[in-house]
């Protein structure tokens, strides 16, 4: 599957990293978005659980990352 990021996301104030978390059928492969510049950083964790959602958190025409950021 191919992400494409959402127009808003500004692309130069973060790095990312792929991490896997578990190993065999429960490897969970997700991305890490790291701010750059000096920390600390608050930090949020979204896991969906339900669905064929994609990377972008899509559900048939809503983006719960859209709302949000309120767009």
């Amino acid at each position: 599957m191919f992400y494409n990021p959402p127009k808003y996301i500004d692309e130069s104030t973060f790095n990312e990293v792929d991490v896997t978390v578990g190993e065999g059928k429960w490897a969970y492969r997700r991305t890490l978005s790291i701010p750059k510049g000096r920390g600390p950083f608050p930090g949020v964790v979204l896991v969906h659980g339900s669905g064929p959602n994609d990377r972008d958190d899509q559900l048939a025409l809503t983006r719960r990352s859209e709302v949000l950021h309120g767009v």
